[in-house]
């Protein structure tokens, strides 16, 4: 096992992440932002759900995406856009007000997330990852694929 392998692609993503963002010397933004987004798809998918999308991320993202999560929570009730944007902005605690400057730039960084995770990894696993996620959650995902520029 190379722990130091799976920190360099991590690091990799984020500053892809950073980049996809316009803001490429902010990795730990990236990250809080990315942590966000996980922790809040995982709450709209089933734990089997969540089980087949983790299998097809990197190491580094899979602890990102299970960091603090309590499997026997039941899904959200919504799987709206708005809901599922609100629980983004809501994870990244006292800091969602940084780094989501409004509805349509927290739209912006949620896409961002999506584009770079498609860029991360095989065009085959990406759309097993996202073939879980809700529908009104994931025809914003396939819009957001165009690069946008911040709101």
């Amino acid at each position: 096992m190379d722990f130091t392998q799976y920190a360099t692609v991590g690091n990799q993503y984020l500053n892809r992440l950073a980049q996809e963002l316009q803001m490429p010397l902010e990795q730990a933004e990236a990250g809080s932002i990315l942590r966000g987004v996980l922790h809040a798809l995982r709450n709209h998918v089933t734990v089997e759900e969540s089980c087949e999308m983790i299998s097809h991320l990197p190491m580094a993202l899979k602890g990102v995406y299970v960091d603090g999560w309590k499997p026997q929570r039941s899904i959200g009730s919504s799987n709206h856009l708005d809901d599922f944007i609100q629980e983004v902005v809501e994870d990244d605690g006292m800091r969602g007000l940084h780094d989501f400057r409004g509805a349509s730039y927290a739209k912006f960084v949620v896409g961002a997330v999506f584009r770079s995770l498609q860029k991360s990894v095989a065009d085959s696993e990406y759309k097993k990852f996202i073939s879980a996620i809700p529908k009104d959650i994931k025809v914003f995902i396939q819009d957001s694929m165009v690069e946008k520029k911040p709101c």
